[in-house]
């Protein structure tokens, strides 16, 4: 018998280890009434962008881009789709495959020899660019404005970055963004915002909650598109000198292949789709409220005011044992786990979406009651 590695026995005891604790992952294919998914405008399935998308392939739309950006990769469908999204957003726009990709590359590139200041529940791919960017890093206490100022007031360099969502993903609620904007413009900080889970549903014509702001030169914004545009990808947004200077210095965005020509025709036409229809966003809005005033009468739903609503059950073995029953009576309900969220604070995220109906959320609030054994 081949001896193992020390690698592999590394790993497996690794593994054996996250088992015991509860904190083993797996890939499970979707199964059950999609309430876990980030498609809250329910684009994924949409009739229309199929036929659309079939049509332009028939007309030999390019399945790939066979190259980075700067070498032969930048088509005609990655100018249009940029310039639609200025045009939407008001202020130009440079796409990256990935909104963890965006964030990794533009704070990493940015944000050099500055001092940062994140908010304590921002996603991974925002820390994991503090990380890159090798610069010191404050982590002030989630939306606490008062800790943050006093953190800035204290730092004596020059160049100071606040970094935060405007949506949280993990709670729901959203940030300060008023007041972060003042007190960035107060202490002459950048101020950079991942609008993931705003982008599509939320601010002035769906465009994110920045678009709710006056002042925007001092501003970044990121809008990924794998939630409520339902692909994948991200624009990053700013002054025209922003994009400029990406192009030539952000090396995630100069080194990797640009996305297929199919994924920008795609979004394209999901921007239209976005533009034309505000309904849809009023619809989920008022379905999401609903649910949430419903729920919150007898779980804890924290601070969440969006149409994602986290159950939070306090512990890792309750949030599996909530998840299981929930997936007994055919939903897609995922828990979430330390270290994503932290300890005490696990849940399941139930996450609304536009082709919900009110008898499939009055079931679940149904079923959820029946699970937490609530009377």
């Amino acid at each position: 018998m081949k001896k193992r590695s020390a690698w592999i026995k590394k790993w497996e005891k690794e593994l054996v280890s996250l088992n015991s604790k509860n904190l083993s992952r797996q890939l499970c294919l979707p199964t059950g009434l999609d309430f876990s998914s980030n498609d809250y405008l329910s684009l994924a399935n949409h009739s229309g962008l199929r036929k659309l998308l079939i049509q332009a392939l028939k007309n030999k739309l390019p399945l790939g881009s066979g190259a980075s950006r700067l070498i032969r990769g930048h088509t005609i469908w990655h100018k249009e789709t940029e310039d639609l999204f200025k045009k939407w957003i008001g202020y130009p726009a440079l796409f990256f495959g990935s909104g963890y990709l965006a964030n990794l590359g533009l704070i990493s590139t940015l944000c050099k020899d500055s001092v940062i200041f994140s908010d304590q529940m921002n996603h991974a791919s925002l820390i994991d660019g503090c990380r890159l960017s090798r610069s010191p890093c404050h982590i002030y206490a989630h939306k606490n404005l008062n800790e943050l100022e006093t953190l800035l007031k204290k730092e004596k360099r020059k160049n100071k970055v606040i970094i935060a969502e405007s949506l949280f993903s993990m709670d729901g609620d959203f940030a300060p963004l008023k007041e972060l904007s003042d007190l960035a413009l107060k202490y002459q900080a950048l101020l950079i915002v991942d609008e993931a889970h705003a982008t599509g549903l939320y601010g002035s014509n769906g465009r994110g909650l920045c678009s709710l702001l006056k002042k925007r030169d001092h501003i970044i914004s990121v809008h990924p598109c794998g939630k409520a545009l339902s692909a994948s990808g991200a624009f990053v947004v700013g002054p025209e000198s922003l994009k400029k200077y990406l192009v030539n210095k952000c090396r995630p965005f100069i080194y990797t292949t640009a996305p297929s020509p199919v994924l920008l025709f795609y979004i394209k036409c999901v921007l239209n789709i976005l533009i034309n229809n505000p309904q849809m966003r009023e619809s989920l809005k008022k379905k999401s409220q609903f649910f949430r005033e419903q729920v919150k009468k007898f779980a804890n739903i924290g601070d969440s005011e969006s149409v994602i609503v986290p159950i939070i059950t306090g512990s890792t073995s309750s949030a599996l044992l909530l998840e299981k029953k929930l997936q007994k009576k055919g939903y897609d309900i995922r828990a979430i786990r330390y270290p994503t969220v932290p300890k005490g604070k696990e849940r399941l995220r139930i996450c609304i979406h536009y082709n919900h109906t009110y008898k499939q959320l009055k079931q679940l609030v149904f079923d959820l009651k029946q699970g937490l054994k609530v009377k």
